[in-house]
């Protein structure tokens, strides 16, 4: 059996609709997703519970990091466009015998313009600048394989292949 344990990102790079970016940060964050939910509660329930209503998300955020705010910045600081972002990357992973293995991993991010931090000006350092986009498409695929999918105008939850929505989208 072909066991990997996973190790490390090896390099990535990343492309705002199909254009390599240059000036980056040293690490680009991975969206959070998590739940909209409500309290549970009631006659014959011991106390409350959160219940996760499925399909529904809280607000997501990506800040996208700069060492400063130059053109590759510029080309995605714009309020009136939506942000497109792919990060492209290697993972390196240990197989059984030892031997070390790369697999590919894809994060593509859809949304709109949320912010912007320009940074700041200190002689011999980054400013340090970065653009938030509020995200409403999210993908992950590790090893060519789709992982997670949410479109939240859409209506598309897809988990490891699985359509999650799918009987909900049925019945409405």
């Amino acid at each position: 059996m072909d066991k990997n344990i996973p190790d490390k990102i090896t390099n990535y790079n990343v492309y705002a609709s199909g254009t390599r970016l240059i000036g980056m940060g040293e690490e680009m964050p991975i969206p959070e997703l998590s739940s909209k939910t409500s309290t549970l509660t009631g006659a014959g329930i011991l106390g409350d519970i959160e219940t996760a209503t499925l399909g529904q998300f809280d607000s997501m955020e990506l800040e996208v990091p700069f060492r400063m705010p130059m053109d590759d910045f510029f080309s995605i600081f714009k309020p009136d466009e939506p942000v497109d972002l792919t990060v492209r990357g290697a993972i390196q992973a240990m197989r059984g015998d030892g031997s070390l293995k790369q697999v590919g991993a894809r994060m593509v991010v859809r949304g709109g313009l949320k912010g912007a931090a320009f940074g700041k000006f200190k002689i011999g350092e980054a400013a340090e600048s970065s653009v938030k986009v509020e995200v409403y498409y999210f993908l992950l695929e590790i090893d060519g394989k789709k992982k997670l999918e949410l479109d939240k105008l859409n209506s598309v939850f897809v988990v490891d292949g699985k359509d999650i929505l799918e009987k909900v989208r049925s019945l409405c």
